[in-house]
């Protein structure tokens, strides 16, 4: 039958394994086929031997869990590598820029110096900035999250931190990398692209506010090290702040 035929189609084009335990064919139709078809498919044929699992069968032999709320020890070290990843990732747009030709600016710190040198109403902006590129970062999340599973991702804030998961799914490895750097990636081109087009008295505010995030990426960074010596068939569950790696 056609629905049968479009149902192995489905799992072929997405490479999922389980179709979700509340999931019928018209719903997998939609949320796999048709979706992927049109906004996701450069991404999910890209990676056709990828998988996500519903949670409900999902079986694993070992589980490694990240819980950065919880776990003290690991919040105050991720912390303090976030300031040497901003620090890093500030230098190393610095010189980007030069190499692009938006930068002539010969002091490495003159986007501090032109930051602390603006108006007091640029810098209350430029906070609330902040956190519109804090909740864009875990939307970009959200969207992969969406993209690959097919389900809503849960977004919110927890404590200071933003954080977005898909706590009924675990989602393969390679899947996770696309989604950990996605808002990375995302963020830091379109930044590149408003910087070639603004007025230099918003320069450094974009350049610092796009740095900020490429810093505040470390933990995405770190789960993918993480999970770079795992096994072939590794699975994330991402609750939010609590993340489960699974083989």
């Amino acid at each position: 039958p056609l629905e049968q035929i479009l149902l192995i189609l489905s799992h072929f084009r997405s490479g999922h394994s389980v179709i979700p335990s509340q999931g019928n064919v018209s719903l997998l139709l939609t949320n796999r086929v048709n979706f992927n078809i049109k906004y996701g498919c450069l991404i999910l044929y890209c990676t056709p031997l990828m998988k996500v699992v519903n949670k409900a069968d999902a079986n694993f032999n070992n589980r490694i869990i990240l819980d950065f709320h919880k776990n003290i020890k690991l919040l105050i070290v991720v912390n303090f590598l976030c300031v040497i990843s901003i620090l890093f990732f500030y230098t190393l747009f610095y010189y980007l820029l030069k190499l692009l030709g938006l930068n002539s600016s010969t002091d490495i710190l003159f986007y501090i110096q032109a930051f602390d040198n603006l108006p007091s109403l640029n810098k209350y902006i430029f906070c609330v900035l902040i956190l519109i590129t804090a909740i864009i970062h875990e939307l970009i999340h959200g969207l992969f999250f969406y993209i690959f599973t097919g389900d809503r991702p849960k977004i919110g804030f927890k404590s200071i931190y933003a954080y977005a998961g898909a706590p009924d799914w675990y989602i393969h490895k390679n899947k996770f990398f696309i989604i950990s750097l996605s808002s990375l990636v995302i963020i830091t081109i379109l930044a590149i692209i408003i910087l070639s087009v603004i007025p230099d008295s918003y320069f450094s505010i974009v350049f610092l506010l796009f740095t900020l995030n490429a810093g505040g990426s470390l933990g995405d960074i770190w789960v993918c090290i993480k999970l770079l010596n795992k096994p072939k068939d590794t699975y994330i569950n991402d609750k939010g702040i609590v993340l489960s790696i699974n083989y």
